[in-house]
């Protein structure tokens, strides 16, 4: 029997949530962390640059924003976190594990107890059913020559500074370098921004790179765009860099936002014959299970938990998802935030070539929750490669963020699966357990002689349906009435008619070029009796997986874990993930961009209005923003992606996300009524003009 029923390697954000999920849900579980005990979104990313970036706009001091910083994060403390571990009967174990063997985790402590706690041995050796990798990412510098040899900060450094550089030199324009960019600029720093791409955010739509340079200029900033930096040198005061065009620049430190990868390094998965993808993700199937290397699901089904469950209730999960997630093990995916396919990975068999093939080597960095396309970096980055600062040609790269193929792994599905006339049939290296759950591809499938994998508008294999099935994850036909012996849901009629604005009936079911999901039987959810736990099988969640790395997503694979180890069948849907950039303006990006479209060969209709022509634009004096909708042409009536710059964005884009993961039609969203004065006027203009062919007039 093991010790503990789940270990999870890693304490940020996924690894926290799983940790005390599972045990409110009754399950033991040992939570293994070496740094801060939350990760490093609350500390060191997410919450201090969001800090910082208000103290800016309320046009406080260094010193002010600063002290408001170190309050928000907590002084670096993580007693907190530490102690809603131990409320909920999660053993912290402050150290770095290794896998010895199938089943036991080696852990070598970090360090002496802490105050007030007995120290802990050297070695620990923990015995688990499951195991839940959440290792997050690390800063990976460019290769620059003489990089090494000049003073630098990782995006976490800078973001726990006291210090304000007279001059400091940010390379990678994407999320978290415009955001560090305007931080420092704004509180009188002299800044160049630099990057290979001759725009900023290079893989959003142009027009959000285009309206953040020159938000980001206006701030004192200088923008050096289209050259890669080449060398770096030391100098008797601070650093002097040489980019590919000749040009000299000299400054007192670097700061670097140009890529991250995941952090495996030392695991041990090799004993678990798990291999990382080209880029360093680990393998993941819609459940963020892990697979090995020949295309097999890790661990076995079936056992008992090894304690009983508590009579507390489990912490409310969301609905089972019905549509086929955008970037999973051995599916075409252009969804942006997800790793590429790395060069020479299988592609798919049929279809266009991947979104991001004409795109630039390595991945975008970003805060958690940033999109991964090239240049910058807090955690929640992309797992691939730091991006091209010195310019690597003809390295292939995805939208931005899209999972990495590993070594011979599949790219694409062998087919369709069968829709509504019985369960689909699993490919082989499908995840044991109930039929009728989403096939994998078949391990050894060949890949497509371009390398990228096939793709829809939506990063999901295209079905000739472009009209959602009936009501998805449907349960039994009666209540508590148990699924037949295959797993099926009971007969179709006990369940709901169709509703067009619904997702695909079927768990895992791939979508259509249009984002609408394709008919299929549904699959139930859950099964009464305890729930049953496997047997060694391996779990990630966050920036190890190389999919929309980002804070939010972390969270979404958290919960998606825990209720498969729960017995309760989900899958994750990666189509709708915001994209955010939180300077002023904002940038709020959601599902596909036109970048991914002209590459897939897939033609959009795009329609834009600008925020000055919103009531709220007159009420702020701030006419900055646009916003963009983009859908199909040839596959229906929804919606497949938007953008939009302006004062809040992320704030008021969330109903675009709603209608994208939901395939809602486009004449129910064009008779959504928007509130007056708001900058959702421009999102209700925009949404007619698709639906009806004409804004309504202005009427202000």
């Amino acid at each position: 029997m093991p010790d503990f029923d789940v270990v999870v390697l890693g304490g940020g954000t996924s690894g926290v949530l799983v940790a005390t999920g599972l045990a409110h849900a009754g399950r033991s579980v040992a939570l293994v962390e070496a740094g801060l005990v939350g990760g490093e979104s609350p500390y060191l990313a997410c919450l201090p640059s969001k800090s910082m970036l208000a103290s800016a706009r309320r046009g406080e001091t260094w010193e002010h924003a600063v002290a408001r910083r170190n309050e928000v994060t907590g002084h670096l403390d993580d007693s907190m976190f530490a102690a809603r571990l131990a409320d909920t009967g999660v053993r912290l174990i402050r150290g770095t594990g290794q896998v010895r063997e199938p089943g036991t985790i080696e852990v070598t402590a970090a360090g002496r107890g802490r105050p007030g706690q007995p120290d802990q041995p050297e070695k620990t050796v923990l015995g688990y059913a499951d195991l839940v990798i959440a290792t997050g990412s690390e800063p990976l510098a460019p290769p620059v020559e003489g990089l090494t040899d000049v003073p630098t900060w990782t995006s976490a450094e800078a973001l726990s500074s006291q210090d304000l550089p007279r001059h400091l030199i940010v390379m990678g324009a994407g999320p978290a370098g415009c955001e560090l960019t305007q931080i420092y600029a704004a509180f009188g720093s002299q800044v160049t921004l630099i990057e290979a791409e001759p725009q900023v955010l290079p893989y959003e739509a142009p027009f959000a790179g285009e309206i953040l340079s020159d938000a980001l200029r206006r701030t004192g900033a200088d923008l050096r765009l289209g050259s890669p930096v080449v060398k770096a040198a030391p100098l008797d005061k601070g650093l002097a860099l040489i980019l590919a065009d000749g040009t000299s620049l000299e400054g007192d430190r670097i700061l670097l936002a140009t890529g991250r990868r995941p952090r495996l390094a030392g695991l041990g998965l090799d004993k678990l014959g798990i291999t990382p993808s080209a880029g360093g993700a680990l393998p993941v199937d819609a459940t963020c299970r892990v697979h090995t290397a020949n295309g097999q699901p890790t661990g076995t089904e079936g056992q008992q938990p090894s304690t009983p469950a508590r009579s507390i209730p489990a912490p409310p999960q969301p609905a089972a998802t019905a549509a086929q997630p955008a970037a999973v093990l051995g599916q075409a995916t252009t969804v942006p935030g997800q790793a590429t396919t790395g060069p020479g990975q299988a592609g798919g068999t049929t279809g266009p070539p991947a979104a991001a093939a004409a795109q630039a080597a390595t991945a975008v960095g970003a805060f958690p929750g940033q999109p991964a396309a090239a240049t910058g970096a807090f955690p929640g980055q992309p797992a691939n490669a730091a991006r091209r600062t010195a310019a690597a040609p003809g390295q292939p790269v995805a939208a931005p963020g899209q999972p990495v193929s590993g070594p011979g792994q599949a790219g694409g599905t062998t087919g369709q699966p069968t829709a509504a006339t019985g369960p689909p049939a699993a490919a082989p290296g499908q995840p044991t357990g109930a039929a009728g759950q989403q096939p994998n591809a078949a391990p050894g499938q060949p890949a497509g002689t371009t390398g990228q994998p096939a793709v829809a508008v939506t990063g999901q294999p295209a079905t000739a349906s472009v009209q959602p099935a009936t009501t998805p994850e449907q349960p039994n036909a009666a209540p508590s009435q148990p699924a037949t012996a295959t797993g099926q849901p009971a007969t179709a009629s006990a369940q709901p008619a169709s509703a067009p604005e619904q997702p695909n009936a079927a768990t895992g079911q791939p979508a259509t070029a249009s984002g609408q999901p394709a008919t299929a039987a549904a699959e139930p959810v859950g099964a009464t009796g305890p729930p049953a736990t496997g047997t060694g099988r391996v779990w990630a969640a966050g920036d190890v997986t190389g999919i929309a790395p980002y804070t939010h997503t972390a969270r979404y694979q958290a919960s998606v874990i825990i209720a498969n180890i729960l017995g309760e069948r989900r899958v994750a849907d990666y189509r709708a993930i915001p994209r955010c950039v939180y300077t002023t303006p904002s940038v709020c990006c959601v599902g596909v961009t036109p970048g991914q479209a002209a590459a897939a060969g897939i033609q959009l209709r795009t329609v834009g209005h600008d925020l000055a022509e919103t009531g709220r634009a007159a009420v702020e004096d701030d006419d900055r923003g646009r916003i963009e909708l983009y859908a199909d042409m040839t596959g229906g009536d929804t919606l497949v992606g938007a953008a939009a710059v302006g004062r809040g964005a992320e704030e008021w884009m969330g109903e675009l996300s709603l209608a994208i993961r939901a395939g809602i039609p486009l004449k129910m969203l064009a008779d959504v009524v928007h509130a007056f004065p708001t900058y959702g006027e421009a999102i209700e203009r925009s949404l007619r003009e698709l639906a009806v062919g004409a804004p309504e007039g202005d009427d202000r």
